[in-house]
């Protein structure tokens, strides 16, 4: 049983190469870093035949990357959709690893043929074996360049079930492609809100108050969406007041299908408390009406519970009124609330993060640590809004530029940008220190150039005797730690030196010097004759001294 999936590669390969040995230290291009992803050898080795099954139609394994590069650059066609990624995954068990690949390089040859270069790699890491198809989108001859459309995902669909009807494997009946966008998925993959996540959270109170599918309905209705129940129909739907598009419950999840809807009202309709919860939901009083009339017994009993009450006949019935007799039914309403529809709530939340951002720029002190990280976070996220960078430009360019975006909207320049963003560099002791004034920015960035074992070091010896470099001595630590004799001795040493900012000074203000001397007289000629005159007073008191112990 063969699935297969094809998606685009253009502007974020993040999501290709998570898998991808040491990304961190990898500079690849796109094309590249997914060729990488689908040769991987710790994905394409067997435990027992330990066999490199890699395959190039059109093109070499081991030099896939340089070849499809070389032909987008000759039709001129190197931006955009840089490749294809798909992949065809088979039943555990049901193919072995040499018949896996060789139904992989047959499915590419009979789609794409001759004309495109393709990498068949096999995969073995997941414990199913599947394969993993590179596409170069640009045709070798005619240089036509393939579009990202549903019919390249159906006809890979298409070929792969009758290859594998050939090989006498399985295939799925009636498939299904996967409708949620990928944006949705990972959002509620973390946890944030969608508007499906909405509607399951909606849907789940207004199934803790409701007893019946029109209480259903009515409830929904005041948390702003449109519920529909149909006898006559197969599923039930649901929308929100502002869209015009309703939606099978059923996609919500098999819980909220129309059966299991069924059965969790019947649920509720075996206790009593969700009935006086409906009511305290669908008619409620403000705290001021209550106060000035409560609600008696005999109005719960009279009015709203009768009038609103389902037929019910038997000992349910009965059960009911003797609650309602044994005070089940609160004096007091709780105040009400006119829920916000999905889109309501959603522009709240978005609201709340913007009153937090803003009140982070409005602050009064930014510490140098908060706008190092949030300077890189806006980069890295700008970069890879970018994408692929285009002909004949520099990755060095395209961070300038960045930088000088980020320095526009708060005010730095471009060189200040890249500064604070060199403090990410340093560990936490010595961004505690800059954060707290003890080190300048500028000396700062040049100890961000240090290893983190010589940063540990160096903090040492500061905490110890209490003192900090100077840009000088920073610089000195530096081309020190460049040249690799950064060393303890070095490091007291150096930092034992006194510092031009160290030395102290006596400030006399010159007017009540200027009634000792000429009006003429400059201020150096002032200081050499006060440093005369203390000499000469320094011998007078040495002098008294000598005839005193005389005597």
């Amino acid at each position: 049983m063969a699935v297969t999936k094809i998606w685009a590669i253009h502007d974020s390969v993040s999501r290709v190469v998570d898998y991808c040995t040491n990304p961190s230290k990898t500079k690849l291009s796109d094309l590249e870093q997914v060729l990488l992803y689908a040769a991987d050898k710790e994905k394409t080795l067997d435990e027992g035949e330990q066999q490199y099954a890699v395959t190039g139609i059109g093109c070499r394994a081991e030099s896939a990357a340089r070849e499809m590069a070389a032909v987008q650059r000759r039709f001129g066609k190197a931006g955009g959709n840089v490749a294809y990624h798909a992949y065809q995954f088979f039943k555990t068990g049901e193919v072995t690893a040499e018949e896996c690949h060789r139904i992989g390089v047959e499915t590419a040859r009979r789609l794409w043929g001759n004309d495109r270069q393709v990498l068949v790699a096999t995969h073995f890491n997941t414990g199913t074996y599947h394969n993993h198809f590179v596409v170069n989108p640009v045709n070798m001859w005619t240089g036509k360049k393939l579009e990202a459309k549903y019919e390249v995902y159906y006809k890979l669909r298409d070929m792969s079930d009758r290859v594998c009807k050939e090989h006498g494997l399985s295939v799925v009946k009636n498939p299904q492609r996967h409708k949620t966008a990928r944006s949705v998925y990972f959002a509620e993959k973390n946890g944030e809100p969608t508007r499906y996540n909405l509607m399951r959270r909606a849907l789940d109170e207004a199934l803790t108050i409701s007893s019946s599918w029109t209480e259903l309905s009515a409830v929904l209705r005041k948390k702003g969406y449109v519920f529909v129940c149909d006898p006559y129909r197969r599923y039930a739907t649901i929308r929100s007041l502002s869209a015009k598009k309703r939606m099978c419950t059923f996609r919500l999840g098999a819980e909220y299908d129309k059966e299991a809807l069924q059965d969790r009202l019947l649920e509720n309709q075996r206790d009593i408390r969700v009935t006086r919860r409906y009511f305290e939901f669908m008619r409620p009083y403000t705290r001021e009406y209550a106060r000035k009339n409560p609600p008696t017994e005999e109005y719960y009993r009279q009015r709203d519970f009768y009038l609103h009450l389902p037929r019910v006949t038997g000992y349910l019935s009965f059960f009911r009124c003797v609650a309602i007799v044994l005070g089940v039914a609160p004096l007091y309403e709780k105040e009400y609330r006119q829920s916000l529809s999905a889109e309501c709530r959603e522009a709240c939340r978005r609201l709340d993060r913007f009153t937090a951002e803003i009140t982070l720029v409005c602050r009064e002190h930014i510490l140098p640590s908060e706008k190092a990280f949030a300077y890189k976070m806006k980069m890295e996220a700008m970069k890879r809004k970018a994408g692929r960078l285009e002909k004949n430009s520099s990755q060095l360019a395209t961070n300038f530029d960045t930088a000088t975006e980020i320095g526009k909207c708060a005010g730095e320049s471009r060189d200040q940008v890249f500064r604070y963003i060199r403090l990410t560099n340093l560990i936490p002791d010595i961004l505690k220190l800059v954060d707290e004034g003890k080190i300048a920015l500028t000396p700062a960035v040049e100890l961000s150039y240090l290893q983190p074992s010589e940063q540990e070091m160096l903090f040492s010896v500061m905490d110890s005797d209490e003192v900090t470099p100077s840009l000088s001595q920073a610089r000195r630590l530096r081309r020190m730690s460049e040249a690799q004799t950064l060393t303890d001795d070095a490091v007291l040493q150096l930092l034992s030196e006194v510092k031009g900012n160290q030395v102290e000074y006596v400030k006399v203000p010159v007017d009540k010097l200027r009634s000792f001397f000429r009006p003429d007289t400059s201020v150096k000629q002032m200081t050499e004759t006060l440093v005369k005159a203390m000499d000469f007073y320094n011998k007078y008191l040495a002098r008294q001294r000598k005839d005193r112990d005389a005597r």
